[in-house]
């Protein structure tokens, strides 16, 4: 990939960014005293997509890098997540057999392959990867302007329809902070400043966490969250809809 279609591509993760936030009216749960960083969000057409970092945000004395990633609860392999490969198979069979045989609406019931260690471990792997270029980031931001630094990571969780634990015989919407091997591995980097985790939940609505990295409120996040931690994710099958319209000067062929 040339510098002309990496540029374009952060464009494109940049704009798709925004209209999930500003197209699916998403939750905000901003965690403890975590408001500085829910202000990025509120102010998101002031974000410009930019190379290592993802993106950039700057205030009057201060210029915040965003790096961005994404992972699910799915296994990976060579070809990468299970169900991200596994869906494009799905839409190239579909595609075919719509050429095929005409046919214009398809239901399929896909078997989601997930664990909370898959979960964990697609996390980590990546944020670990992402974690050793802080010092890349930071430099390259002070070729913008002079001011102080600071890195968010936006991390997605592209899980379809999210994850679910039970609890107490209660089902409970699971996020990267209910995890704690996630914290731990959060808790080595205090060069981050702050995150944003954005989960992908059902009828295509998007939940947006807001977490300012500070030791107390990690700690206040090991308490309130560990009675959840080690419970294992329920299986995520979900049945998919695709339909191909029809102009309406083909309906009569």
């Amino acid at each position: 990939m040339n510098k002309f279609q990496e540029k374009l591509k952060k464009v494109k993760e940049y704009n798709d960014l925004k209209f999930r936030y500003s197209d699916y009216e998403p939750k905000n749960i901003v965690l403890y005293d975590s408001y500085d960083v829910r202000k990025i969000f509120e102010n998101i057409d002031l974000i410009k997509p930019f190379e290592k970092p993802d993106m950039y945000f700057e205030l009057e004395d201060v210029i915040i890098g965003i790096e961005q990633f994404s992972f699910s609860s799915s296994p990976k392999n060579k070809e990468g997540d299970w169900l991200t490969y596994n869906s494009k198979i799905v839409d190239e069979n579909i595609q075919q057999e719509h050429i095929k045989t005409g046919k214009n609406k398809f239901c399929e019931h896909i078997e989601v392959k997930s664990s909370l260690n898959d979960y964990n471990n697609s996390f980590c792997e990546t944020f670990e990867d992402h974690s050793k270029k802080i010092s890349t980031y930071k430099t390259h931001l002070k070729d913008i302007c002079s001011k102080k630094t600071e890195i968010y990571f936006l991390i997605s969780d592209m899980t379809i329809d999210g994850n679910i634990i039970m609890y107490n015989g209660n089902p409970i919407f699971f996020n990267p902070t209910m995890s704690k091997k996630i914290l731990d591995s959060i808790k080595k980097h205090h060069e981050i400043d702050g995150f944003i985790f954005e989960c992908s939940a059902v009828f295509n609505q998007y939940i947006y966490f807001y977490l300012k990295n500070t030791e107390d409120n990690l700690n206040k996040l090991y308490e309130e969250n560990k009675k959840y931690f080690g419970i294992e994710l329920e299986p995520n099958n979900f049945t998919r809809q695709t339909t191909f319209y029809r102009y309406k000067d083909d309906e009569n062929e």
